[in-house]
C-alpha cells in the first residue's frame, strides 16, 4: 500500500513539474508571439494563393520565398524562452490564430505548424538549448521547412511535379526560413533591450551583456 502511494506521489510530481515547465510570463509571451505572427500570416496565405493561381508552378516557388514568415513564431518562441517545446507550442498557437483569423487552408494548418515548430525545436535541441547565436537561430529557421513542406505539397497537389521541382521548393523554403529567422532575431534582441521581455531567458542574456 505504501509503494502504491509513493508511486502516485511521484506521478503527481511529474505532472506538476511538466506544467511548471513554462512560467506564466513565458506562456503569455509565447501566446502573444503566436497570435501576432498567426494573424499576420493569414493575409500572406491569400497572397500565396494569388501567386499560385496567376503563375502556377512559378507561383509555388515565389510563395516559398516568403514562407520564412510562417516559421518565425516557433523560431522566436524558442529563442526567447529557451526551453524544450517552446518552439512547437508557439508555432501551434500561431496555427490556431491563423485558423481563427480566416486562413482558408483549414485545420491542416495545425499539422504544418506543429511540424514547423518541431523542426525549430530540433535545431535548438541539437545544442542542448544552451547555444543561441546567429547560426543556431538560422538553423532553427531552416529546419522549420523540411518537415512541414511535404504536407503543403500534398495538400496543394504539387508532389506530381517531380522530385527536382519539390527539392528546389524545399531549398527555397530553407533559405527563406534562415533569413527570416536572423532578421527576427535582430528585431527581438532590440525588443529585449527595451525591457519588453522581462523575466525571459533572452532578457537575462541581454542584461548580462550590458553588465
Amino acid at each position: 500500500m505504501v509503494s502504491i502511494t509513493q508511486a502516485e506521489v511521484k506521478m503527481e510530481q511529474k505532472k506538476q513539474s511538466f506544467f511548471r515547465g513554462f512560467t506564466t510570463s513565458e506562456i503569455v509571451i509565447m501566446a502573444v508571439i503566436g497570435v501576432v505572427f498567426g494573424i499576420g500570416g493569414t493575409p500572406m496565405v491569400f497572397v500565396g494563393r494569388f501567386f499560385m493561381t496567376a503563375l502556377g508552378e512559378l507561383g509555388w516557388m515565389g510563395f516559398a520565398a516568403i514562407l520564412g514568415w510562417f516559421y518565425l513564431a516557433g523560431v522566436l518562441g524558442g529563442y526567447i524562452v529557451r526551453k524544450p517545446g517552446a518552439s512547437t507550442l508557439t508555432e501551434v498557437i500561431s496555427g490556431v490564430a491563423q485558423i481563427l483569423s480566416g486562413n482558408p487552408n483549414g485545420v491542416i494548418v495545425l499539422l504544418t505548424t506543429f511540424l514547423q515548430g518541431l523542426g525549430s525545436d530540433i535545431a535548438y535541441a541539437l545544442f542542448g538549448y544552451r547555444k543561441f547565436n546567429t547560426g543556431v537561430v538560422a538553423l532553427a529557421g531552416a529546419l522549420a521547412a523540411p518537415l512541414g513542406v511535404w504536407v503543403d505539397a500534398y495538400f496543394f497537389g504539387v508532389l506530381n511535379q517531380g522530385l527536382l521541382f519539390n527539392v528546389i521548393a524545399v531549398l527555397i523554403r530553407i533559405v527563406s526560413g534562415a533569413v527570416f529567422a536572423i532578421i527576427g532575431m535582430w528585431i527581438f534582441n532590440a525588443v529585449a533591450k527595451a525591457g519588453v521581455l522581462r523575466g525571459t531567458a533572452l532578457d537575462k542574456e541581454v542584461r548580462a551583456r550590458v553588465a
